[in-house]
């Protein structure tokens, strides 16, 4: 019995097992929900278009001589104007007192964290809105793989009637900031899968390497962890550039209309963990086999010198 291959097999059941969590994070409501790829925070759409200076009647409004600043002015009057009518009958005339709840009003929740295999959505507890609150998931949406969420048009079905997200300046920008976050989610769980798929096989070949000194079993080792190191490598690396581009772009696209973007830490931490474990299992392996096939020379040599 090797006892030294006891410690990659650890190493890979660890990493196995963060691979299958990163993997299903959020696959149901409750499950590890913060480990989000990334989290659409909308707590705060339409606020701007509801604060007084925006929505009070303007009597220049109806006149001539106005410039394009004050025509954009009396624009956005107009949307908050129109919002305030369609959300009288959810939260009374009291709009403004209210304006925390505005989400719910409008019908729509505080967050949707994107996972790999679902998105969940919910409120925030309380008026904490940032990436460390307190939050209440009620949905979570079916487990699809290659999933591929489209927030506008989630939140265009859930928005009440009479308003719509152009309404509340909605910009172009923000469709292609998240298109690029639906690519890089198809991407990143293949790889995923690949490298949970040869860290588990990495738990039998271990196991046999366990009980065998042979060569071939520590090469095949070798590969099979050099693999999921590399997809798994591959993943968190494209997962790290594509979070940190997608939420700076989101953050200043949205910035306008109150929607913001967090990253998820607990997934990147989860993903560069199991990388980093089976680092260490190729490692292992790659010097066990180095150390294998020098001695094979070595032994030929002396081999030689007695004939």
């Amino acid at each position: 019995m090797r006892l030294p291959v006891v410690l990659p097999l650890l190493f890979s059941i660890v990493a196995f097992i963060l691979s299958m969590l990163t993997i299903f994070a959020g696959s149901r409501q409750g499950f590890i929900e913060d480990a989000a790829v990334i989290t659409l925070n909308v707590s705060k759409i339409g606020q701007n278009l509801l604060e007084p200076n925006t929505t009070q009647a303007n009597k220049d409004c109806n006149g001539g001589g106005m410039d394009l600043l004050d025509t954009a002015k009396c624009d956005i009057s107009k949307v908050g104007a129109k919002i305030e009518n369609a959300l009288k009958d959810k939260i009374g005339d009291n709009i403004r007192q209210d304006i925390n709840n505005l989400t719910r009003a409008l019908g729509i929740y505080d967050f949707y964290s994107i996972h790999l295999l679902d998105y969940c959505e919910g409120y925030y507890h309380n008026s904490s809105t940032g990436n460390n609150a307190g939050k209440n998931v009620t949905h979570c949406s079916n487990r699809t793989a290659l999933f591929d969420f489209d927030p506008k048009q989630t939140l265009q079905k859930q928005l009440i009637n009479g308003v719509t997200l152009e309404d509340l300046g909605w910009p172009e920008s923000l469709d292609d900031d998240i298109k690029d976050i639906r690519h890089f989610i198809i991407a990143t769980f293949v790889l995923y899968c690949i490298g949970a798929g040869f860290a588990g096989l990495m738990i039998l070949g271990c196991l046999a390497a366990i009980f065998s000194e042979s060569t071939s079993i520590a090469m095949v080792d070798f590969i099979m962890s050099l693999l999921s190191f590399l997809a798994l490598g591959i993943a968190s690396a494209i997962a790290t550039s594509a979070m940190n581009k997608a939420v700076h772009v989101i953050n200043e696209d949205g910035k306008k209309i109150g929607v913001s973007a967090f990253k998820g830490t607990k997934f990147l931490g989860m993903t560069w963990a199991a990388t980093a474990l089976m680092l260490v299992s190729t490692l292992y392996f790659s010097f066990s086999v180095m150390k294998r096939i020098i001695h094979a020379f070595k032994s030929r040599g002396h081999g030689g010198s007695k004939v």
